[in-house]
């Protein structure tokens, strides 16, 4: 459906401007409203309401879910007494509706693009070069820009990549820095600035590594482009994984200024239910999680498929309440028993999420 029109609410002849909103009395005369150069505000503003109640009603919102504001007539009249006078009091209760984000210091700040995959694989025997190349690959599937530092330090390599989420603001972008030492071990962080001459970082976080690639065995990585809000390589050797990358999820509290903090963050264990943002946090600590359970694990029985839970609520590590939370097409799946990256349909609807994790509580992603 969609949302109703100035014609369907303010009459056939209501027109607008960017300045001024033109509502003609005869279209209020419909309403019972006597037109003249005389008419009281308070008469006006009950013709317009009669007005409006035609298109903006319960019975046309059960047909059309874009109606967010409803005029409900109170059938029965009431007397009232106001200044030693009786009044019948005719009521009309104006409903206003929004989403509901379960969040209500939340602000939708992007729209979560459906996940796209690429599969790449660097072959035996891994060298630190070809690991880095193939990263660097990856990564610009994943939907990253050219990275904007790419060096040598010591026998390490150092990949620096950047995401904006709103360059006007002080904090509005997050860089990535990914080392990759000689013996294959990779390293992730996230910052609020990069230096490409000096080399330095500002407001760094800790570094994490989930592990080290061995020479011998090719390596599968899976890049994950979804605008914004995710942009990840995971990396599979054997029984070797980590998730590389950047979440920024779709809502953040009203409140949290850009200015003031950064909005980005990094995966920092293997559960994939951990994460790290840069130094620059409102909270007591700058890691998060999200909220899960053990019980979102097996297959339904009824319906022998695997349910997700669609839209992933960032805790505070400091029990400070909710920081945040992912749009619906980011979950968390029952992946207890399923194969990494196996994809979970629920027919009829055409949507699919992959799983990431196959763990309680996996990991999921919408990829259609």
């Amino acid at each position: 459906m969609a949302e109703p029109t100035l014609v369907q609410v303010f009459g056939t002849n209501a027109t607008q401007t960017a300045t001024e909103l033109v509502i003609s009395k005869a279209d209020l005369a419909t309403v019972g409203l006597t037109a003249s150069a005389s008419n009281t505000a308070e008469s006006l503003m009950v013709a317009l309401l009669q007005l409006a109640k035609i298109e903006l009603n319960a019975t046309k919102q059960e047909t059309n879910s874009d109606i967010q504001v409803t005029i409900l007539d109170d059938a029965t009249p009431t007397i009232i007494v106001r200044n030693n006078a009786n009044y019948r009091q005719l009521s009309l209760t104006i409903n206003l509706e929004t989403p509901d984000t379960v969040l209500e210091s939340i602000q939708t700040i992007i729209n979560m693009t459906i996940a796209t995959r690429t599969d790449t694989t660097v072959a035996a025997t891994v060298t630190q070069t070809s690991l880095v190349n193939a990263l660097i690959t990856a990564f610009t599937s994943a939907g990253f820009s050219t990275a904007i530092d790419n060096y040598t330090v010591s026998t390490d390599r150092i990949l620096v990549y950047k995401v904006d989420v709103d360059s006007t603001k002080t904090f509005g972008s997050n860089f990535l820095r990914i080392r990759i030492t000689s013996a294959l071990q990779v390293f992730q962080q996230v910052m609020t600035g990069w230096n490409v001459t000096t080399k330095v970082a500002t407001n760094a976080s800790t570094e994490v590594s989930m592990g080290i690639f061995v020479t011998t065995t090719s390596i599968q990585f899976v890049a994950l482009s979804a605008g914004l809000e995710g942009k990840f390589v995971a990396c599979t050797q054997g029984t070797l994984f980590m998730l590389l990358g950047l979440l920024v999820p779709s809502e953040r509290p009203t409140w949290w200024d850009l200015n003031s903090w950064s909005w980005g963050f990094i995966f920092i264990s293997t559960t994939l239910l951990a994460l790290r943002s840069s130094a620059r946090f409102p909270y007591s600590s700058s890691e998060y999680e999200f909220l899960s359970s053990v019980r979102i694990a097996n297959f339904n029985p009824q319906t022998n498929r695997r349910d997700v839970l669609s839209g992933n609520v960032l805790l505070t590590s400091g029990n400070a309440g909710i920081a945040g939370k992912t749009s619906r097409d980011i979950g968390l799946a029952c992946g207890s028993g399923s194969a990494r990256y196996d994809t979970f349909s629920f027919p009829p609807d055409t949507k699919q999420y992959l799983l990431i994790n196959n763990t309680a509580s996996g990991l999921a992603m919408r990829i259609q």
